[in-house]
């Protein structure tokens, strides 16, 4: 029998893919009119001016190996930071990333971003259950944590705070869920954090100031 958890998890993935497949054509419509009169300039984002160094880490990819610093680089990155038992910002989120990338398939060629969700949850969020809930948005999209320790500290570094909240008796198969951050980071090849976007925020923006930022 399926744990409540796995329920609530399969039904919030169910109704984020369904909102990306409804939104994806209208979105593609006006990712290339805007386009076409493409200003080239960052309008959504906040750029790091310089780009800041991020320090080694090590975390533990869903296909079984280590994830760390070097695995940013030579590539454009987004990371996003949350949990797999998320009910709304997580599932949300990780929608508009997965329409943001086929918009970049589709446009102008660009190379394409890795998306790596970091999990914040490691005590509930197995590597299994992390790689299932990242490829059910995306099969290139990629998930890592670590110990809470280790994660807390990427974390920090990248200036993404959250938070541990006790739910009442009976409200959850988990004691607790987790208040946190919805910024996606941008990582340019380097390994340097370049950018970061603050929702609300759109797949169409997230495009339009990706293309300007890796053209650069």
């Amino acid at each position: 029998m399926r744990s409540k958890s796995e329920v609530m998890t399969k039904t919030n993935l169910t109704v984020a893919a369904l909102v990306l497949g409804v939104s994806f054509m209208f979105g593609l419509f006006l990712f290339q009119h805007w386009h076409s009169n493409d200003t080239q300039e960052v309008s959504f984002a906040t750029v790091l001016e310089p780009a800041r160094e991020v320090s080694a880490f090590n975390l533990q990819g869903v296909d079984g190996r280590p994830f760390t610093q070097k695995d940013l680089q030579g590539k454009w990155t987004w990371l996003f930071f949350g949990f797999t038992s998320c009910p709304e910002l997580c599932p949300t989120t990780m929608a508009k990333l997965a329409k943001s990338y086929q918009l970049l398939k589709q446009g102008k060629k660009v190379d394409l971003p890795q998306v790596v969700m970091v999990s914040l949850d490691p005590k509930h969020d197995s590597l299994a259950r992390l790689k299932y809930y990242v490829e059910a948005f995306h099969p290139n999209f990629y998930g890592a944590t670590s110990t809470a320790s280790v994660v807390k500290s990427l974390a920090s570094e990248m200036g993404i705070a959250y938070a541990k909240i006790k739910l009442p008796q009976g409200q959850s198969t988990n004691a607790y869920t987790i208040e946190h951050s919805g910024a996606i980071m941008v990582v340019n090849p380097k390994g340097e954090l370049q950018a970061f976007f603050n929702p609300p925020f759109s797949a169409e923006n997230l495009a339009h100031d990706y293309r300007v930022l890796a053209r650069k």
